[in-house]
């Protein structure tokens, strides 16, 4: 998988994929490709899920709304953008709706529609939805990422989820 984002980096801006390689490496276990994932796995609770502070939250409402809360008023509205996409969440859904993956998912089916489709209002939808919500919390987001991550995957991811963020905000907006 790792590999593909290199392949699509590197027709995209080669100066990009040292940032893949180097996730592939530190996923791999390093350049020895030990394969032991516990590093990996430390920070990523220690990054996102706990049990104690949160140090890179993957909530929107966290960094939207006030009292870095989840579940706020953002989050209200981002289930509102779902709806207008014809879209809703299973009652198995065990995630906050403004988690990063669902939100990047989401963008993910918008695009896909209006491929399928040639309706532009999946294009309107998507660029609302970026500048609205995961435009506006994406930098602070990386940013955590960076400075708490002790492994080299993660910063990277968060350089990459940025500039890719970036790049889709100004593709909306020009």
């Amino acid at each position: 998988m790792l590999g593909n984002l290199e392949a699509w980096l590197n027709e995209m801006d080669s100066r990009l994929v040292p940032l893949a390689r180097g996730m592939r490496e530190d996923f791999n276990g390093g350049k020895a490709g030990t394969g032991d994932m516990t590093g990996l796995l430390v920070d990523y609770a220690k990054l996102f899920v706990g049990p104690f502070d949160l140090l890179a939250p993957p909530y929107g409402s966290v960094y939207l709304d006030e009292g870095r809360r989840v579940m706020g008023n953002s989050t209200m509205d981002v289930c509102a953008q779902y709806q207008r996409a014809g879209l809703g969440l299973t009652a198995g859904f065990k995630e906050a709706p403004d988690h990063i993956t669902v939100e990047l998912e989401f963008m993910y089916y918008l695009i896909h529609k209006h491929l399928l489709t040639d309706d532009v209002q999946y294009l309107e939808l998507q660029a609302t939805f970026l500048r609205e919500h995961l435009g506006s919390w994406v930098e602070p987001f990386t940013k955590a990422m960076e400075e708490n991550a002790s492994r080299g995957f993660y910063r990277n991811l968060a350089h990459l989820t940025r500039l890719f963020i970036r790049a889709e905000l100004g593709a909306a907006t020009g």
